[in-house]
């Protein structure tokens, strides 16, 4: 992969966004349209979609690639793990914003529940299987159960899914629920205070707090402009919690990460921090984005000033099992140029060194490996249910 200077991105950004306001609305779609075209980073992943827009619509968007497979706004994709920021929101929603130092810990992927292996529900019954079920079941890329707890990992950041399954059972009571009535409590929850045509509609097709949701980009982006426009409480909390995911800059408090450890994030209540620094030990230099994005390459983000929104929309199953870095990482580099095109007008050609340039280090391999184990443990489990 060609290397990307993220934080030199977010310097540029600074320089040229000061003449944002003499851009046409054309020059703008023009620049985030040739970005997301042409770009060596944007090219690597068609086919996808792409919008940006502000707290009341869509402002730009675009359906990129051939073929016979196109995503648009009302493409049902699985977001695996853009589902953590619905169940994030979801818990802070419910609570009214008095979330608990337990509830604050699992959230924050810090609850000892590290177990969960992404996948491993699949084999379950989609339409009976529940959220215990999922929990309890065993898992082959992890040895051992889904409910495993270790105890050494409490207090200390491992990015897993078991920790929201967990608190959903737990806290919320939410064991009995399947995949259906998972998606029906979070979408009541999440639109409570939203009516009309800005409400939207969440499924999922696997009892899986933190990676089963499916979503048009369309419902996505109404529930990012939920954020923008302050009707979800989350967006109270955005920076209530900022916690050093980095096991080079923080090796007692983080153990695992899924983000290169060339690129520094933080994480919130379910969901990333992006620092405009790209290589922060803190957040003091300020944060520029908030972002979750799904290991199938969903990426969706918000500014930290609360004014606009994007995301890049895609499933890449097959690329999941053969990139170092993530397909998430990967759509997240493509989002990157087209965010900047659209802020600057001006599609810059890719450059061509950075300290934050993706590397094959051994953490890397792992997940590429722990990625293709999980996607065949589901389905030897899938065929071991159907003898």
């Amino acid at each position: 992969m060609p290397k990307f200077p993220y934080g030199k991105l977010l310097l540029l950004c600074v320089i040229t966004c000061t003449n944002a306001q003499s851009l046409s609305l054309q020059q703008r779609q023009q620049a985030a349209n040739q970005a997301a075209t042409s770009s060596t980073e944007c090219r690597a992943i068609q086919p996808f979609y792409y919008e940006l827009g502000n707290s009341n619509s869509a402002l730009t968007s675009g359906s990129i690639g051939s073929g016979a497979h196109q995503y648009t706004a009302d493409s049902q994709i699985k977001i695996a793990s853009a589902s953590k920021w619905l169940f994030g929101s979801y818990v802070v929603q419910l609570k009214r914003g008095n979330v608990t130092p337990a509830e604050i810990d699992a959230l924050t992927m810090r609850s000892g529940y590290t177990n969960f292996a992404y996948g491993s529900c699949a084999g379950l019954p989609a339409a009976t299987a529940t959220v215990s079920q999922c929990f309890e079941t065993r898992n082959l890329a992890n040895g051992g159960f889904n409910n495993g707890f270790n105890a050494s990992d409490v207090g200390k950041y491992y990015y897993q899914g078991g920790h929201f399954q967990h608190l959903a059972i737990d806290d919320f009571k939410m064991g009995p629920l399947t995949a259906a009535g998972l998606g029906a409590n979070v979408t009541a929850v999440l639109n409570s205070n939203i009516t009309g045509s800005d409400a939207f509609s969440l499924t999922y097709d696997s009892a899986q707090l933190s990676g089963g949701a499916l979503a048009t980009p369309s419902a996505y982006a109404k529930f990012l402009r939920a954020i923008l426009q302050r009707r979800l409480l989350i967006s109270q909390y955005l920076s209530a919690q900022e916690v050093c995911t980095n096991p080079l800059f923080c090796p007692d408090t983080a153990k695992y990460t899924p983000i290169p450890l060339t690129a520094s994030w933080f994480y919130g209540l379910g969901f990333w921090i992006e620092p405009k620094a790209s290589m922060a030990k803190d957040l003091t230099g300020g944060v520029a984005y908030y972002s979750c994005g799904g290991g199938l390459g969903f990426y969706p983000w918000i500014d930290s000033s609360l004014t606009s929104y994007g995301m890049i929309a895609r499933e890449d199953f097959i690329g999941v099992l053969k990139s170092d870095d993530g397909v998430g990482y990967d759509s997240m580099l493509c989002g990157a140029l087209v965010r900047n095109a659209w802020l600057s007008g001006n599609a810059a050609p890719t450059p061509t060194n950075s300290s934050t340039t993706p590397t094959s280090n051994a953490l890397h391999l792992t997940r590429r490996k722990t990625y293709a184990a999980l996607w065949i443990s589901s389905i030897i489990t899938a065929l071991m249910l159907a003898r």
